[in-house]
């Protein structure tokens, strides 16, 4: 039986990705701050401890903030990229090694359309997701020597708590569609490379 963690797993589109893959027959292990603290190395090793072997990684908790560039502190970035960016950068250093070793793997990383259309007064969280996109190609190239895959999933505004709260007007994406894109990705063979998909809402194009 394939092992995923699901980093953020306990609620929104991580519970959905989380349920996606064990109704198709994997093992899940879903973390959330209650569980293991994504930004403490000492609890990401001593949960993967726990584990026999990490097929799949995905990267899913993340805050968000509203506030312009122009009134954002030093504290304010501090606090977005400790859980939206080094949350992930600790679990995927953390996982290498041992996908390394079993000369295979698959890390997604859920990102943000906010990487690729800033909207005004979300900047640091914007810029967050960028670097999301950053790393998990460093990830990719990196490492696909070693048979692991990595790609960024960047979504529009989803039927979450963050997604409701930015556009609780708008026709929202299901989270379904971002566990069902994981379980695409995982149905490809081993020599399609997706570095990143993008998933917009329907009414950005109305």
């Amino acid at each position: 039986m394939p092992v995923a963690v699901v980093n953020g797993g306990t609620r929104g589109i991580g519970k959905a990705i989380a349920d996606t893959l064990e109704c198709n027959g994997w093992e899940v292990h879903a973390t959330g701050r209650k569980t293991c603290d994504a930004t403490d190395t000492f609890n990401v090793w001593a949960y993967l401890r726990s584990i026999p072997r990490v097929d799949l990684l995905v990267n899913v908790a993340g805050i968000y903030r509203e506030k312009e560039l122009i009134g954002e502190s030093l504290m304010d970035f501090d606090i977005v990229f400790k859980t939206n960016f080094h949350g992930y950068r600790n679990w995927i250093q953390r996982v290498l090694p041992l996908m390394r070793e079993q000369k295979s793997g698959y890390i997604i990383n859920i990102s943000s359309m906010a990487a690729k259309r800033v909207r005004p007064g979300c900047s640091v969280y914007a810029i967050s997701k960028a670097a999301i996109n950053t790393l998990t190609e460093s990830t990719l190239k990196e490492n696909l020597q070693y048979g692991i895959r990595a790609t960024a999933i960047c979504p529009g505004d989803c039927d979450t708590e963050i997604g409701r709260a930015i556009a609780p007007d708008a026709e929202l994406i299901p989270v379904e569609d971002i566990a069902h894109t994981v379980m695409w990705l995982l149905s490809l063979s081993k020599t399609a490379i997706v570095p990143e998909v993008c998933i917009e809402r329907r009414g950005r194009y109305l």
